[in-house]
């Protein structure tokens, strides 16, 4: 089965052994592809990307608690946390977020999109830098802060080569100045943010009388580093492979903008391109976890205990038996259309007890971010396919170099 040219077939080579993260990603791809869905190993960890598996593995966080090593080195945070001191992370964010995403709070996060989507910021090449600055922006208000966010969306451009760098050592053999460097690297920005924080009064106050009333132990710094790289992150990522796919597809772009035109970001035209984007391009491809006990069964298959299992979103999003063609990127696909698609054969926001909290948020700004430019802009057209990179998100390369012409 051959996928559609959307992705650089020069990426898409299945490297033994693997050098970086970014030649994981072309293992968990052309695998999929190649329809093979059992479990393989995948270096020190062991790869499953079936629906079964994948919902008995999500379901019970005690038994397979999360996994992400390289995140320790950026902060505690309730993404790496487990049991109850992740029931208290929950509990300082969640809540905000979810409030964040009310439909009465809607024109809050349009005019943050409204302010930063400039013409200058988009036809300058400076539109990754803007989404960043927007998403921050709603992040921060979510979270009770006034501040500019201009300095975090800087910030955020130079954590994203420290999280390539921690993820490296991760799942690399790494070399003693690679461990330096990341030491290095993350105690410079974890400084550098607490003085950007600094300035802001009402988010320091408003998260310090959260952290009073469930734990004053939790490092609320390393909380709001990783959350604010998540929630921005999984946002951007997406919003940028709608754009490198619509400017590739000028028909599909047309289409959806005249249904904008007609009305706002709630189009179900535009909701089923973005869930198509999301499955063909997820943006975390995959989780990890670690099986806790000895004698564990995984959908009734025995595994090790201490074993790292990591779920294939990628595997699970391309799976022969529970999508159509699933190679062929389609913006019409008719499992979205008709909501017929098995609901443990897409998760682009994981499932679970440990869902990400913050994804009605983030289908919301998504949404709001692509109507914003689709009613203003043409993107223009691009033949060469996509490459990308991955740094806790799968990110398209380009979209800087993107042009956009006013409607």
């Amino acid at each position: 089965m051959q996928p559609t040219a959307i992705l650089d077939p020069a990426q898409l080579r299945d490297k033994v052994p693997a050098r970086n993260v970014d030649d994981i990603v072309a293992k968990l791809f052309l695998r999929a592809w190649k329809g093979q869905t059992g479990p393989q190993p995948l270096g020190r960890m062991q790869m499953i990307s079936d629906p079964a598996e994948a919902s008995d593995l999500l379901s019970r966080p005690t038994d397979f608690p999360k996994y992400y090593s390289f995140l320790t080195e950026l902060g505690q945070s309730r993404l790496d946390a487990n049991g109850t001191d992740w029931e208290k992370r929950r509990d300082l964010t969640q809540p905000l977020y979810k409030d964040a995403a009310r439909t009465a709070n809607r024109a809050k996060l349009c005019d943050a999109y409204d302010r930063w989507l400039t013409d200058e910021a988009i036809q300058s090449g400076q539109i990754g830098r803007a989404l960043l600055a927007a998403a921050s922006e709603v992040f921060s208000h979510a979270l009770g802060g006034t501040v500019d966010t201009a300095p975090i969306a800087d910030w955020l451009i130079n954590l994203r080569q420290t999280a390539i760098l921690a993820q490296h050592v991760a799942m690399f053999d790494p070399s003693t100045v690679q461990l330096q460097d990341l030491q290095k690297r993350v105690a410079q920005q974890r400084q550098q943010l607490r003085g950007i924080l600094a300035q802001d009064r009402a988010l320091a106050q408003h998260m310090h009388e959260r952290l009073m009333e469930l734990d004053h132990s939790i490092d609320l710094l390393g909380e709001v580093i990783i959350n604010l790289f998540a929630g921005t992150e999984t946002t951007v990522s997406s919003i940028c492979w709608a754009l490198n796919i619509l400017a590739r597809r000028p028909q599909t772009q047309e289409e959806i903008a005249a249904h904008l035109l007609g009305g706002g970001p709630d189009s179900p035209v535009l909701s089923n391109f973005i869930q198509e984007v999301m499955r063909y391009c997820p943006p975390v491809p995959l989780l990890v976890r670690t099986v806790a006990h000895e004698g564990e069964t995984l959908a009734g298959r025995p595994v090790t205990q201490g074993q790292m299992v990591a779920l294939s979103i990628v595997g699970l999003h391309h799976h022969t038996d529970y999508w159509s063609d699933p190679t062929r990127f389609d913006p019409t696909r008719k499992e979205f259309v008709e909501n017929s698609y098995h609901r443990r054969a897409y998760l682009p926001f994981s499932a679970g007890p440990r869902v990400c909290g913050g994804l009605g948020l983030a289908r919301a700004e998504v949404a709001i971010a692509l109507s914003h430019i689709l009613k203003r802009y043409r993107i223009a057209p691009v033949a060469t396919p996509i490459r990308y990179e991955f740094s806790l998100t799968l990110r398209p390369l380009g979209t800087s170099q993107l042009q956009f012409d006013r409607r």
